[in-house]
């Protein structure tokens, strides 16, 4: 593996929504006869963030977009103020002259927040989000079509418990006025004991 020689770094300057991850400083590095891009963020969201998302969008000297990539960071513990590095670099075209960092996204305590218009919006889901990397379509559709195995047990045992629960309300509801004895008088008599649920 080649050592990494430092091209170029820099204080990033492009505009960035306020309150959000945002891009402080970069490097570009060449490792491997690539040119690579490394990322300082600054978390300014006041959220302690878990998992984000961002595109870069590379240009060339002109100002045309040569391409787009989209990373997902999982796994990241980034409390409110705190700036971080990461670890995964993006391979930049030769002719990439300049690049804008755009956050989409991040995770924090289960809510997901996406950059609309310059805003954090929050969403949940009781699902949880996906943040891995995209599988193969073949992959996905081989997943679909087992579909899920596990969904029909949790219905089952759902349904059996609601079923033991009616039973026992049932039971219980019958018990709730006292027991009748009708032992030896050939009538019933009440014999007095009562239970609440």
């Amino acid at each position: 593996m080649s050592a990494n020689n430092i091209l170029e770094k820099g204080i990033y300057n492009h505009p960035q929504p306020s309150g959000c991850m945002t891009v402080k400083q970069y490097i570009i590095i060449e490792k491997n006869k690539k040119r690579c891009l490394l990322l300082r963020f600054c978390n300014e969201s006041g959220l302690n963030i878990t998992d984000m998302g961002f595109t870069v969008t590379q240009l060339d000297s002109a100002g045309e977009v040569i391409e787009t990539s989209t990373v997902k960071s999982a796994a990241i513990r980034v409390n409110a103020g705190l700036t971080f590095s990461l670890k995964k670099a993006v391979v930049l075209n030769r002719r990439c002259t300049d690049f804008i960092v755009t956050v989409t996204w991040v995770i924090s305590k289960g809510y997901k927040y996406e950059v609309r218009n310059g805003q954090m919006v929050p969403h949940f889901d009781t699902r949880g989000f996906d943040t891995s990397e995209a599988k193969p379509a073949r992959s996905y559709s081989s997943a679909k079509a087992r579909g899920n195995p596990g969904g029909a047990i949790v219905a089952l045992v759902s349904t059996l418990l609601v079923l033991a629960f009616v039973g026992l309300s049932i039971l219980r509801s019958s018990q709730r006025f006292g027991k009748f004895d009708t032992a030896g008088t050939g009538a019933a008599s009440y014999v007095g004991e009562s239970t609440c649920l």
